[in-house]
């Protein structure tokens, strides 16, 4: 994995779009919809041992996410609202791609991530829709 990709990021909900659509093509509920458009977070990237760890910190008491990832081995999480998944990522070029795979609900989402110097700039696809985000580095 490229090192730019290495820090800590937050996003800004101001270059948030297609958030609405991509929670409908999800089929998530107005409530979750809103909930998902509001979040507040912090993605923390860094290498551990032979891959990396990935922590989310949310703001307004959603409690933090992490996971250590080797990249091309799926790796098993629980979602926010408390579903099984599955994440593999890779490496394509510059970008880093997780495919997420939502078990029980059988949903599939692809999250690419580019970083150009102090932004990291996401596409998050899943049924043909795609919403994109950027997220500033803080460190």
């Amino acid at each position: 994995m490229d090192p730019s990709f290495f820090g800590s990021w937050k996003l800004d909900q101001t270059k948030s779009t297609g958030v609405e659509q991509l929670g409908k093509a999800l089929g998530m509920d107005d409530d979750k919809i809103q909930l998902f458009k509001n979040m507040v977070y912090t993605y923390t990237i860094v290498p551990e041992g032979n891959g990396y760890r990935i922590t989310t910190e949310f703001e307004g008491g959603i409690p933090k996410q992490e996971l250590v990832i080797n990249i091309g081995q799926a790796q098993e999480y629980t979602t926010l609202d408390g579903e099984k998944a599955k994440i593999t990522v890779n490496i394509n070029g510059k970008a880093v791609v997780e495919n997420h795979d939502v078990l029980s609900k059988n949903h599939k989402l692809v999250v690419t991530r580019t970083v150009n110097g102090n932004i990291m700039s996401l596409a998050i696809e899943a049924s043909g829709v795609v919403a994109t985000a950027a997220l500033n580095r803080i460190s």
